[in-house]
């Protein structure tokens, strides 16, 4: 055997392994990536896999008190039965307002968490649920209680509101 064809063959050998590890690190973090992505996707999914789904009576299905820390985001899951007349065209939650502690309305209003979510079409007589993320804001002071309005209302169209519910939001420390 050749000098030259001993090192070409343990050249071959590394350039290889090293093919390999980067081959191994790319997958590794794209693999982070996508987890990622996916935990923050906010797909609309079927009403009958919450806990508590929608009704005819209760069209709205949520928490009826949510803590959070000021600053944070937190994900819940909120239930949608549409009682009609018509389908619900791009429902999506949205937190309205937000009162407590004597506030004015344009006071709660500059304070109130507000929600990531998407959208989606409810047909009429049916029921979706929706994840969201409350945001909440670093100003928010610590241990307060405001009594919050949740619409489903049509996206980009705040004037068509579908159902409304209210509930406690704490300010957590």
């Amino acid at each position: 055997m050749k000098k030259g064809s001993l090192s070409l063959s343990v050249n071959a050998i590394v350039v290889f392994i090293l093919a390999f590890a980067m081959l191994g690190v790319g997958i590794y973090f794209v693999n982070i990536i996508r987890d990622n992505i996916g935990s923050g996707a906010l797909a609309v999914f079927d009403a009958n896999e919450l806990p508590n789904p929608p009704t005819a009576d209760k069209p709205i299905t949520m928490p009826t008190e949510i803590t959070i820390k000021g600053g944070a985001t937190e994900k819940y899951d909120i239930g949608f039965y549409n009682v009609g007349p018509d389908d619900a065209t791009d429902a999506t939650p949205v937190i309205k307002a937000c009162y407590g502690d004597g506030n004015t309305t344009d006071e709660a209003q500059a304070d109130r968490p507000f929600i990531i979510s998407s959208f989606a079409t409810v047909p009429k007589y049916e029921s979706k649920a929706f994840p969201i993320k409350i945001k909440t804001s670093d100003d928010l002071e610590s241990n307060k209680t405001w009594v919050c309005t949740l619409e489903m209302q049509k996206s980009r169209t705040p004037s068509i509101v579908y159902e409304s519910t209210s509930f406690f939001f704490n300010v957590g420390n």
